[in-house]
């Protein structure tokens, strides 16, 4: 980026996050037992100057950059906690809010205690909260093992987001995660591939057993909501649930698609490979 577009984009992401228009957005998570809506995970995006929307991945490291990381992780947490109060005061839900944050973000000051303000001041459960890291993040600071470490004891679940493997078990000594999120790439490649399908059942199988839950992401198609349902996976998400809406006109009483994979299931007699 150009330096005097940088400073452009930096102006007028500034005014973005303190006249509080970066726009919040919820992505469905349901149970693969039920179909129940289970969690919602959040996102916010940026309407940049050339009027695109940016989801915060893209516009985060300009963020680090320019000194707005931490009043931009503050809106967003602040944003979606608010909002999930407003969904429990009209709706009885028990929802979980994923919330994805880089270790960089966790070793923003105290992150933690402003998070546990922020439940205190909406009166939330930290245990509603769940913060999901890329595989891509560790290893983590000392102050950010610590920052988690902390909402970990007040409830708050930890989500790791990646490929199970050498690294997946490296991490689990450095953290305490309570669940694991497979990637998008892995329920593409199940379609076709029945390694695939003995690495994602086989994984499944190994998280219960070290007591952590598993949401399967990037699911499109009903073949692999039948598949991560029959592995005992225990939330699904992806096209074939909804994308990433507005929480204002997001459905929570709807379950698309997923009161027809039952039959699916029994009549096709799935298995692993």
């Amino acid at each position: 980026m150009e330096l005097e577009a940088e400073g452009s984009f930096y102006h007028s992401l500034k005014q973005a996050i303190y006249d509080n228009r970066l726009e919040l957005r919820f992505k469905p998570a349901f149970r693969a037992a039920d179909g129940e809506l289970a969690a919602v995970e959040a996102a916010m995006v940026w309407r940049n100057p050339e009027g695109g929307e940016m989801p915060m991945d893209e516009y985060r490291p300009l963020a680090e950059r320019t000194g707005l990381l931490i009043p931009l992780t503050e809106r967003f947490i602040q944003g979606a906690c608010r909002k999930l109060r407003n969904y429990q005061q009209y709706v009885d839900l028990r929802l979980k809010l994923v919330l994805k944050l880089t270790a960089r973000q966790l070793d923003c000051g105290q992150l933690a205690d402003y998070i546990l303000y922020i439940c205190a001041e909406n009166k939330l459960s930290p245990s509603t909260l769940v913060f999901e890291l890329q595989a891509d993040d560790f290893p983590v600071s000392r102050q950010a093992v610590l920052g988690i470490t902390k909402l970990r004891a007040a409830g708050a679940g930890l989500m790791y987001h990646g490929m199970p493997g050498d690294r997946l078990q490296m991490q689990l000594w450095q953290l305490p995660f309570t669940s694991f999120k497979l990637p998008k790439e892995l329920a593409s490649s199940m379609l076709g591939c029945s390694k695939e399908r003995l690495i994602a059942a086989s994984f499944i199988e190994e998280a219960h057993q070290l007591d952590m839950d598993v949401t399967a992401d990037g699911v499109m198609f009903r073949e692999q909501a039948e598949l991560f349902r029959y592995f005992g996976c225990d939330c699904i998400q992806g096209y074939l649930f909804g994308q990433a809406e507005a929480p204002h006109i997001m459905d929570l009483s709807a379950l698309p698609l997923y009161s027809d994979l039952e039959p699916q299931i029994e009549a096709r007699n799935v298995v692993p490979v």
